[in-house]
């Protein structure tokens, strides 16, 4: 519902083909309900995006999409956060395909049914079959996955690679901004959302996401591999929605202290640091030089033991407690920071 009339305008939905759908809903008349995105002629349904492994082949999306207005308030659009992967039958339990979570800008007019992303080819110079060769979606990798000093549970850190939403006038005069083509932004090309492949073996999303506070609230699961021992692995990640990248912030209570502060960091290797480059070697902090060894930084993402399903949230003045609901017929809670709401600033108007 984007013009807060109450009434839905639009709906994404995924399919086993790694098919992301968009259907405009916004018109009064139920005939001229449609997907919202179509083929050079002759014309057919096209989907928003198309999800693809590394080696082709289709990437099933089974839980719930979420989205939200492009955080750039000058540009046009909505962010549509989903992940891939499948947990519905006994083939299932060993599938050891790469999945991945995605974010995507729908920048499409309404008025221009070819304004959609296309299908995701990871090795091609057009990355995105509907777009020019600039235009690229934002990779976000794992940069440690360990138990840090201190702790008992395996924690995960993504990487901060910035998001590039350069935009450009659209070749029709009412058509709102498109994705920058200019190729002076190279070596950075214009991004339309960022991707993050899950790195552990058998890794999936098969729950309902969350969009909150600007942040991805997901948990993925790691299946047992047989039907007999039902249950598996769960990570609950936090990261920011826009770009797929791991928050400045302390998100999660890791030491249970009942607070959410700079304790709640963990200390890793910095992976821009190569100790066999001789222009690293700076120990002088404000030398321009300077690359540290190590960095703190706020996990992404928690391991847990057991299959956990989305979470209920209760608040508690600025933080909230998650809890989760597990395979095993448990309860996990989490404390995190809340999610901003309310009064955020105000304008005095003095006659």
């Amino acid at each position: 519902d984007v013009n807060n009339d109450r009434i839905v305008d639009y709906a994404y939905a995924g399919d086993l083909q790694g098919n992301l759908w968009k259907f405009d809903l916004s018109s009064t008349n139920l005939d001229d309900w449609e997907v919202a995105f179509e083929t050079a002629p002759p014309k057919k349904p096209a989907p928003l995006f198309r999800a693809m492994d590394e080696n082709g082949d289709p990437q099933p999306i089974t839980a719930k999409p979420d989205a939200m207005m492009h955080p750039e308030t000058d540009k046009p659009g909505y962010i549509v956060v989903f992940g891939t992967g499948k947990y519905l039958g006994l083939s299932d339990f060993n599938d050891t395909q790469t999945q991945t979570v995605y974010g995507i800008w729908d920048y499409g007019d309404d008025s221009d049914n070819r304004e959609n992303l296309g299908e995701f080819d990871r090795g091609a110079t057009q990355m995105l079959s509907e777009l020019d060769d600039e235009i690229e979606l934002l990779e976000q990798t794992e940069i440690y996955y360990d138990i840090p000093d201190g702790f008992s549970q395996y924690m995960r850190v993504i990487s901060d690679n910035p998001i590039n939403y350069e935009t450009e006038q659209d070749a029709d005069t009412d058509g709102q901004p498109n994705p920058s083509t200019d190729g002076i932004t190279e070596p950075n090309p214009t991004h339309v959302g960022w991707y993050f492949d899950l790195p552990i073996r058998k890794e999936r999303m098969v729950r309902d996401l969350l969009i909150r506070g600007g942040k991805v609230i997901f948990i993925t699961t790691i299946p047992n591999s047989s039907a007999c021992s039902a249950g598996g692995e769960s990570v609950l990640m936090e990261v920011d929605a826009a770009s797929g990248a791991r928050l400045t912030e302390a998100q999660f209570d890791i030491n249970n202290d009942g607070l959410i502060n700079e304790d709640d960091l963990i200390e890793i290797d910095n992976p821009d640091y190569d100790a066999s480059d001789p222009s690293q070697q700076s120990t002088d902090p404000d030398a321009p030089n300077y690359v540290p060894e190590k960095i703190t930084v706020a996990p992404t993402g928690i391991w847990f033991p057991t299959m956990l399903y989305p979470p209920s949230i209760i608040g508690i003045e600025r933080e909230e407690i998650k809890l989760m609901s597990t395979a095993a017929g448990g309860i996990v809670d989490v404390r995190e920071t809340a999610e901003k709401k309310g009064v955020v600033y105000w304008l005095q108007l003095n006659n």
